[in-house]
């Protein structure tokens, strides 16, 4: 069945369809000519008793539209066949009599592009799961998000916990490595107290040292 693309034209037709089963109108079709005409998108048919019947529910139609500011362009036809012009959604309302005669719902029908009150019911109802599911997973994303999120900031703020704030900056680390190379690298001053100690255990390890003299020569 050819698709119904959501638009303001298409929500005008099947606003129409309701609004014809309220006043008990029947073989209520909804058919999608965007392929097949350049007249308008959509034709709208529907059945009737009798003329009365007829000026009625055309009556109706044109006043409950107007009352929400959809303009008529064109209304023709009397007795058992009034036509209804919307620019992109014309209204058929005949009796069976003429319906049959002209056979305009075989006229414009290509067998996937007829929808009656049923598959009309059907798709909306589709479309409205499908946006519900729609909302549902954009949901779970965001709440899948914000968790991730929330996740990473206490991640982070169990970092800051177990550091603390005394943690060194870059710059001191630097200072406090250049320090102890410094310390490693500079000679050590050499006093005259500590020349005359070093002169002092050099004589001593060096009497230790000499071999003792033999007392029997």
């Amino acid at each position: 069945m050819k698709e119904l693309i959501s638009s303001e034209d298409r929500e005008l037709a099947i606003t129409i369809c309701e609004l014809l089963d309220s006043k008990k109108a029947e073989n209520i079709e909804l058919f999608n000519v965007t392929h097949l005409s350049n007249l308008a998108d959509y034709f709208v048919m529907a059945t009737v008793s009798n003329n009365v019947q007829a000026k009625a529910l055309a009556d109706f139609i044109q006043e409950s539209l107007g009352k929400v500011n959809v303009k008529l362009l064109r209304r023709d036809g009397v007795n058992d066949w009034i036509i209804l012009d919307y620019n992109f959604v014309i209204v058929h309302i005949f009796t069976p009599e003429v319906k049959e005669f002209y056979h305009l719902d075989k006229l414009w029908n290509d067998g996937k592009n007829v929808y009656t009150l049923s598959s009309i019911k059907k798709m909306l109802d589709k479309e409205e799961k499908n946006e519900k599911q729609k909302v549902e997973k954009d949901e779970r994303v965001e709440k899948y998000i914000a968790e991730r999120e929330e996740k990473a900031r206490n991640r982070e703020a169990r970092k800051i916990l177990r550091t603390g704030n005394s943690q060194p900056k870059m710059d001191d680390v630097k200072n406090q490595v250049e320090e102890k190379l410094e310390k490693k690298t500079k000679p050590t001053k050499v006093t005259q107290s500590d020349k005359i100690k070093k002169d002092s255990k050099k004589e001593t390890t060096s009497k230790k040292a000499q071999p003792k003299k033999d007392l029997k020569k």
